[in-house]
């Protein structure tokens, strides 16, 4: 009996570390797979053939392809407001009130925004042939290694004027191009993300 006991107490201190014994995905490393992805789909003519790419976005790709993906300058990890307050930081209902909108509607639009509408603002700032790039050059990769409770959103900068925004939830990852006019100086970043209430802390690898 006492043995019995003995093994049973051993299988339960066992137990909470059987839970951990899945690796859980390194999101700095998970967003250098994914900018390297989309440096192989800029490079690709391939899938600029496949995609229709125009060719007014000539000068864009040139530049982003003189870049090495797999290095980043600098890499911030930013905070997002929750959906309801970036909705109302964006000016989206400002027309009609925020309060006056339906909920069902409330619901659809907050469903609807999140980083990759805070990117289409800025890069629209630079241009419509930034915001097509960005269009066209955004990836997603799986990956059920990736683990976390809310969504996390990491800024690698490439280049005075390139980023690319990665935004983790379960089991995925999102990249898209960033493109403003001096993404090395901190001023520059405020001046970017203050107007949605995004703030940014720089890691390291």
């Amino acid at each position: 009996m006492k043995k019995i006991c003995l093994f049973l107490a051993i299988i339960m201190l066992a137990l909470p570390f059987a839970g951990c014994s899945a690796k859980k995905a390194d999101l700095y490393k998970e967003g250098i797979s994914v900018t390297t992805v989309m440096q192989e789909m800029v490079n690709s003519e391939e899938y600029a053939d496949m995609m229709g790419v125009p060719n007014l976005l000539e000068d864009v790709t040139e530049k982003v392809k003189e870049l090495d993906f797999s290095k980043p300058e600098y890499v911030y990890e930013l905070s997002i407001p929750l959906a309801e307050e970036l909705v109302k930081n964006m000016g989206i209902a400002d027309t009609y009130g925020w309060d006056n909108i339906p909920e069902t509607i409330k619901t659809q639009i907050k469903n609807r925004v999140g980083f990759a509408t805070v990117a289409n603002m800025i890069n629209a700032t630079q241009g419509s042939e930034c915001v097509a790039f960005c269009s066209l050059y955004s990836a997603v990769i799986k990956d059920d290694a990736i683990s976390v409770k809310e969504p996390v959103t990491y800024l690698y900068v490439f280049d005075a004027s390139i980023a690319v925004a990665v935004t983790f939830t379960n089991g995925s990852a999102q990249g898209n191009f960033i493109f403003s006019k001096d993404l090395y100086a901190t001023t520059e970043l405020e001046y970017i993300f203050d107007p949605f209430g995004i703030s940014f802390t720089e890691i390291k690898a």
